[in-house]
């Protein structure tokens, strides 16, 4: 029953979208209704069973990524980690990734899909005891330049508990309360900064040049992804809850990180490009073939490619004052 039930969540995104519903507002309904079928399925599957959502509990289970800040694409898979206290469980760490692995079993099994880069709850890097992912979360803002760090430190930042929810705040709560330190910020910015919009000198965008995807560019990658980091680095220095990243962007403001105009412009190129490749993962729904990030800017009418292009060059400029008055605003 919950199978057929989640077949129609994709379905009834593709109704909303038709219907002129803001995409943003259909992402966090899908966040929503993907998060519900992951807590039932840890639900049916023991250790985890018969524990209340705000029970503090032994485990805590956590979204990560995009279901986290409430703003998937229809075709998203679901990232997931695990915190845990249970003594009886210390010495034999294989049987809850087991026990992790029978519930993303049971997710698949309603048509949603466990991450493909391995941020799962069944494996040995997001399946942890308490204590030791506050020992993590300290090594990695001590040693910013370790290995794997930043990625750790970025995914634990868009983080969301949904069961064991006392257990999975306090480990939020540990972790943004450890002491300040400038490297760890600026490593951070600088891995935000890395992440360059597709804009061409001579040409409108900067294209892939061989290969499957010649002549597309990676919307989410190129365009998307830079802008959600430089909300998850607000995010860091301000010690935020887990929130949106157009909420990010306006707390970038109040903060000082970012100007009044620079937060806007931010928010206007994550919401232009979400509704891009949300609607492409809408056609693909449609057309039944299976959804990319990539998009060809020739296939793109006039008035989309001009706008396209002042939002990569908006986020370019931010990133390019960023990357030299970011000591100054953190002031």
């Amino acid at each position: 029953e919950l199978s057929l039930a989640a077949a129609a969540i994709r379905p009834a995104a593709v109704e909303l979208f038709d219907a002129g519903v803001p995409v943003l507002r259909i992402g966090a309904l899908l966040a929503a209704l993907v998060e519900a079928v992951v807590e039932k399925c840890i639900g049916w599957t023991p250790p985890f069973s018969g524990v209340a959502p705000d029970d503090e509990g032994e485990f805590a289970w956590l979204l990560l990524g995009s279901l986290a800040r409430r703003e998937p694409l229809p075709v998203s898979d679901v990232d997931t980690a695990l915190v845990w206290r249970a003594p009886s469980y210390d010495d034999r760490p294989e049987a809850l990734r087991e026990a992790a692995d029978r519930v993303l079993t049971l997710v698949e099994q309603c048509g949603l899909e466990r991450c493909p880069d391995g941020a799962n709850a069944d494996g040995p890097l997001f399946n942890r005891p308490f204590d030791v992912w506050v020992q993590r979360a300290r090594h990695w803002e001590e040693h910013a330049d370790g290995p794997g760090s930043l990625l750790l430190s970025s995914m634990l930042a868009d983080s969301r508990p949904i069961t064991g929810l006392r257990l999975g705040r306090k480990l939020a709560r540990k972790v943004r309360s450890t002491p300040e330190n400038p490297l760890f910020r600026k490593r951070m910015l600088q891995e935000a900064l890395t992440r360059r919009p597709p804009v061409g000198f001579v040409k409108d965008f900067v294209v892939e040049s061989d290969g499957e995807h010649r002549g597309q560019l990676d919307l989410k990658k190129r365009g998307l992804a830079p802008v959600v980091a430089l909300g998850r680095w607000i995010a860091i220095c301000t010690a935020a809850p887990i929130e949106s990243t157009q909420e990010r962007l306006r707390a970038g403001a109040e903060a000082g990180l970012l100007s009044a105009d620079e937060s806007r412009a931010l928010q206007h190129a994550h919401e232009e490009m979400y509704e891009l490749l949300f609607a492409a993962e809408v056609e693909a729904i449609r057309a039944g073939r299976p959804a990319s990030t990539y998009v060809d800017p020739t296939a793109l009418d006039t008035l989309t490619r001009r706008h396209l292009r002042e939002s990569f060059k908006a986020i370019a400029r931010v990133q390019e004052r960023l990357e030299g008055q970011w000591i100054s605003r953190r002031r």
